[in-house]
């Protein structure tokens, strides 16, 4: 299913404000283990910002392991992860760091689907012994209660019904894409308005019409009276069988004389 879920709204993440404070004065190695530190530290789940500070950003010169494996947090998923690792890209992640980037890439699901099936979680997520479900129903409860996914687990059917998921950072060569997408949105939102104008100015025009018509109609003495006449002809008519028969005895009284 192709529907993607609602997007939580967020600001900078507080648990990210004192790395961004420290990196300002870091280089190097030194900015080498901030960066390794904020992909562990509990809460944080944004990495775009930091990528952004000067120091940080130096590292893709001076350290490219480290400054790749932070743009995996901030991007990437644990697929990517395990490409780039095979390719000795990055240096392997710490446990702490594996589990938060198997929440990162649950998050990643939760935009491209609303139904996902426990098989393409596990799949995804790299849980296959004999704990996997469990360890997957663990994994979606500690996102819940992150406030980085609203989700339903569907035990019985073994499905994960998303409500909503944390934004995740936009990577640079992905704007122009989304900004051609909500440019694309605009014009079709405005012909919708342009549609819907058209409808209100023609039922207008017909309402318009048909008053001035009602009140011609009203103005004008002859046709108002000739109606009336015709009508009350008609009327009296119908309305007086007892005067007809009446008026018909003189003749019924010759034809039986």
């Amino acid at each position: 299913m192709a529907t993607t879920a609602t997007t939580i709204a967020t600001t900078t993440p507080q648990k990210l404000v004192p790395f961004l404070l420290l990196a300002k004065s870091s280089r190097g190695a030194a900015a080498a283990d901030l960066a390794i530190k904020a992909a562990e530290a509990p809460g944080v789940y944004s990495f775009a910002e930091l990528l952004s500070v000067p120091s940080i950003a130096a590292l893709e010169a001076s350290h490219p392991p480290v400054h790749r494996a932070l743009s995996l947090f901030a991007y990437g998923t644990l697929a990517d992860y395990h490409s780039q690792l095979a390719a000795n890209a990055v240096p392997p992640l710490s446990p702490a760091m594996l589990h938060k980037l198997r929440l990162l890439t649950l998050t990643d699901l939760a935009h491209q689907h609303r139904l996902i099936p426990y098989a393409v979680l596990l799949d995804a997520l790299c849980l296959a012994d004999e704990s996997a479900v469990r360890d997957l129903e663990d994994l979606i409860i500690e996102a819940i209660y992150e406030h980085i996914l609203k989700a339903t687990i569907d035990q019985q059917r073994r499905e994960l019904l998303v409500e909503s998921a944390v934004g995740r950072d936009v990577h640079p060569t992905s704007v122009p894409l989304i900004a051609s997408a909500l440019r694309q949105w605009a014009h079709n939102t405005d012909l919708v308005l342009g549609n819907i104008n058209d409808r209100i100015h023609h039922v207008k025009s017909v309402a318009a019409a048909k008053a001035s018509a009602e009140a011609k109609a009203l103005a004008d003495p002859s046709s108002s009276s000739s109606l009336a006449r015709g009508g009350g002809k008609h009327k009296h008519a119908n309305a007086n069988p007892s005067w007809a028969a009446a008026s018909a005895l003189p003749g019924l009284r010759g034809f039986f004389a």
